[in-house]
């Protein structure tokens, strides 16, 4: 079922614990918050025009609006939109997000993702009835993380878009590292990797999650989302690896 986080709790707690527990920012150190508005500022940005797909960088004097890639490669996902390219500051910020015990960053991160998903909605008559889905982490992970990025991300995300959230999809196969691994090979060790559970879900998924690589991880969420009852599937994330 879908819920929308209230505005009032998350912005009590995070007021109380911003004074109580000044932390340090994840990319340069300096006590105040999670991520400085500095750096916040360094992150570099994707700018138009882009892919209508993938939301790469096109050339701007093509007359074409998808890039080679997606003219060859087919997802489930009619269109992802990132907040920057994964280097330089956006990566160091990621990283110490998912494996430096720091979930206090998701919100000055989730900020990036205004810019992504206002892009997605632009226009469209129906983004009120739009929903974020999380891509989860397997349970197992969850357990020695301590918490689910991707979660943390949307929760973050809904608040400020006024979108609401379903949680209902679950990573229900263990995967292996995609590290090193190409499109196919990503492809393969996905597959059937996600199951969303209970009631059908209807309308159109915004999948919410930290960084894309070849898409194959969204791909079979989506997939998963698809076979729900959902009609059409969209995505955002921090960044994108070129």
């Amino acid at each position: 079922m879908a819920y929308r986080f209230p505005r009032w709790l998350s912005d009590g707690l995070g007021t109380i614990l911003d004074v109580l527990l000044p932390s340090p920012c994840i990319t340069c150190g300096r006590t105040g918050s999670a991520m400085c508005a500095e750096c916040l500022e360094a992150v570099e940005r994707f700018r138009r025009p882009e892919c209508n797909s993938c939301g790469l960088p096109i050339p701007p004097d093509t007359t074409q609006v998808h890039c080679d890639e997606c003219l060859r490669a087919r997802s489930a996902v009619r269109a992802v939109r990132s907040a920057g390219p994964f280097d330089s500051t956006l990566r160091s910020a990621i990283h110490a997000f998912k494996y430096g015990d720091r979930p206090d960053a998701a919100s000055p991160l989730a900020s990036l993702l205004l810019a992504p998903v206002t892009r997605l909605i632009a226009g469209n008559p129906n983004a009120a009835q739009w929903t974020l889905v999380p891509v989860p982490l397997h349970p197992n992970r969850i357990a020695t993380r301590g918490y689910d990025q991707a979660s943390l991300l949307a929760l973050h995300l809904a608040r400020a878009v006024d979108l609401p959230i379903d949680a209902r999809l679950h990573r229900v196969r263990e995967t292996a590292a995609q590290v090193g691994l190409g499109r196919h090979a990503r492809l393969a060790n996905m597959s059937g990797a996600f199951r969303f559970q209970g009631l059908p879900i209807i309308g159109t998924v915004v999948l919410v999650d930290d960084v894309m690589t070849t898409g194959a991880t969204l791909d079979q969420a989506a997939r998963a989302c698809l076979a729900a009852g959902c009609t059409d599937v969209c995505a955002v994330t921090l960044a994108r690896e070129p």
